[in-house]
């Protein structure tokens, strides 16, 4: 990708790009699996729910805790979503075969 920058440079060309071909680029860089740079589904939802079950159990002894864990949170969730718009793009979709609606 930087190459094809350089050249741009390079000539003053300035390629155009259909979302299409960003998004295939994007899967092809970072896909959307297990132990990938793109995340998966396994990885971003455990680490929801282990978020979930230490707030859960230790903030019944220290309540304050989840007050400071809300802004963490937020955090979190921000980056998964920039993760998942702006890197992974578009992960593969499960469709639904032999049902008429």
């Amino acid at each position: 990708m930087q190459e094809a920058r350089r050249a741009a440079e390079q000539y003053e060309f300035q390629p155009d790009y259909t979302l299409l071909q960003y998004q295939a680029k994007c899967r092809d860089l970072a896909p959307y699996q297990y132990g990938s740079w793109g995340g998966s589904i396994v990885e971003d939802f455990l680490e929801v729910v282990t978020n979930f079950a230490l707030l859960s159990m230790f903030g019944v002894l220290v309540p304050w805790l989840a007050i400071l864990a809300v802004p963490v949170n937020i955090m979190v969730f921000r980056l998964m979503a920039f993760r998942m718009t702006r890197i992974t793009c578009r992960p593969l979709p499960h469709g639904a075969e032999g049902h008429p609606w």
